[in-house]
């Protein structure tokens, strides 16, 4: 969708001052991806190397206008919720505010998003929470310390006092948001994966959900399946507050990624395969692949504690539905 805001939100920010003071990222950065590379990448496949930064800084300062006209809504929201039937709801009512991912936004010369991107500008996404007879309301805190969207619905369950009786692998923010806790914890992980592979990933009806090729967006996701610098392969990333490392496995997909968030928070220098690294960082990297291994074992093949009522779905291939037949999709 175009980068565009309501009246008062549009030109809200100044894109001289965004400039000045929080400066977009840099492109055409050595040791990255391709989809990073002027010439086979996505500035080149958006026709945009020819742009100056200028255009880029303007549409950020659009977008900025977006996420605070949704900061408003948001706000409408709890004050709804907050007068509705005289306050009776505003004491046993939780609310989260997130997003499904972030956006380039100008970064790199980068619009929208990418699913093979692992970028901190996608996945670093805003998670706001109005908690009722919370301590901290009023004040608020911000933590530092990564969270995953899975910890989202563990919260909600912990809050409500529910007992689970299945299997879920987020982690409770309770003592956050109830009790102020503000200390980074720095062993927790955060998790993300994207990309396609396997051929129901692909078009047509893929994981994008787009199978009208007079859609818009077709083009787009058709050119998201190739191996030519702007496709996007199989990709999953794991983070702490310190260390984040971005894993593309399959030898010729494209390269993988390590960062010093410490030194290096706007993730500029990929420390993958630099042998030159300090033992400490080394170690770090390691770790984090050990993680990344135990996080596959441990979350792959659950089988359900109970059985859903609804059973499969009607037209599911296991129950005589049509099978979708990706030969004739590839022509092979």
């Amino acid at each position: 969708p175009p980068y565009g805001a309501p009246i008062g939100y549009q030109d809200m920010y100044d894109p001289k001052e965004i400039e000045k003071t929080y400066p977009l990222r840099p492109a055409y950065i050595e040791n990255k991806p391709s989809y990073y590379s002027k010439d086979v990448g996505i500035p080149h496949y958006h026709n945009f190397t020819s742009f100056n930064f200028s255009f880029f800084y303007n549409m950020n300062a659009v977008y900025l206008g977006m996420m605070n006209y949704m900061d408003w809504n948001f706000g409408q929201l709890v004050d709804a919720v907050r007068q509705t039937s005289n306050g009776k709801f505003a004491d046993n009512t939780v609310i989260f505010m997130t997003s499904d991912h972030g956006d380039y936004s100008g970064d790199h010369r980068f619009v929208e998003k990418w699913p093979g991107g692992m970028d901190d500008s996608l996945i670093h996404i805003p998670l706001v929470a109005s908690i009722p007879n919370s301590p901290i309301n009023g004040k608020g805190i911000k933590v530092k310390t990564p969270t995953q969207s899975f910890d989202i619905g563990e919260t909600m369950l912990d809050l409500a006092n529910i007992n689970k009786t299945y299997v879920t692998f987020g982690d409770s923010l309770k003592d956050y948001l109830m009790n102020g806790e503000s200390k980074v914890d720095e062993n927790k992980l955060a998790f993300s994966e994207g990309g396609f592979y396997w051929p129901y990933m692909v078009l047509p009806g893929g994981d994008d959900h787009i199978t009208d090729p007079h859609s818009l967006y077709y083009p787009k996701n058709a050119e998201e399946q190739q191996f030519n610098g702007t496709g996007c392969p199989r990709v999953v990333s794991i983070q702490n507050v310190n260390y984040k490392l971005v894993y593309r496995g399959t030898e010729g997909w494209d390269i993988s990624e390590f960062y010093d968030l410490q030194n290096d928070p706007t993730e500029r220098y990929n420390l993958f395969y630099n042998d030159s690294i300090s033992q400490q960082l080394k170690d770090a990297k390691m770790t984090l692949m050990s993680n990344l291994t135990n996080w596959y074992l441990l979350t792959a093949d659950i089988t359900p504690i109970l059985t859903d009522p609804r059973g499969l779905p009607p037209q599911s291939p296991a129950t005589g539905g049509p099978v979708h037949n990706y030969n004739e999709w590839y022509g092979m």
